[in-house]
């Protein structure tokens, strides 16, 4: 069985977990040459109710380059 969206399925890295810590560390895996694939929920599944960010979240994402796109 095939992995939807990917050509080559095999990983130097799997993270489990799409939240802001697994997205950024899958992030710096991947910019230092390591192939990732990042593993969340789908799409359909009811979303996390309470789940946030907390007010010191800015350096961190600064740091994992991608402040401005958040």
């Amino acid at each position: 069985m095939g992995i939807r969206g990917v050509s080559d399925p095999y990983f130097d890295v799997i993270v489990l977990g799409a939240g802001p810590c697994g997205s950024a560390a899958a992030a710096e895996l991947a910019r230092r040459g390591l192939r990732t694939a990042l593993v969340g929920r789908s799409a359909g599944e009811r979303p996390s109710v309470g789940e946030c960010l907390p007010a010191g979240i800015k350096p961190p994402l600064e740091k994992a380059g991608v402040w401005e796109e958040f």
